[in-house]
């Protein structure tokens, strides 16, 4: 009964689900922590904290004009693709191959 910043379906796991039950409820207490506590200059995530971080930059969550606009520096330590947000993450890293090639 420990700490989980969402749970997920039986025998799934982080990488391979489709749905982060309880997303909705993750998403809105990481904006309300940066506004009210921050901003702060960056995030360091381990292990699902670390998928929550590729996850939030998959959904564009760091971009100018929305609440986690101010970080500029992610370390993610043992991570993994997001499960529901893979798709995100595949246009990311293939727009991100685009500007390494000119």
């Amino acid at each position: 009964d420990g700490f989980a910043w969402w749970h997920l379906p039986p025998g799934e796991r982080s990488f391979t689900t489709p749905v982060f039950e309880g997303w909705p409820e993750t998403l809105s207490f990481i904006q309300k922590v940066w506004t009210e506590e921050g901003p702060f200059d960056g995030m360091l995530g381990f292990s699902q904290g670390a998928i929550l971080v590729a996850a939030l930059v998959a959904l564009g969550e760091m971009k100018s004009g929305r609440a986690l606009a101010s970080c500029r520096c992610l370390l993610l330590c043992g991570a993994a693709v997001p499960g529901p947000f893979q798709r995100e993450i595949a246009d990311l890293a293939s727009r991100a191959d685009k500007l390494d090639n000119g």
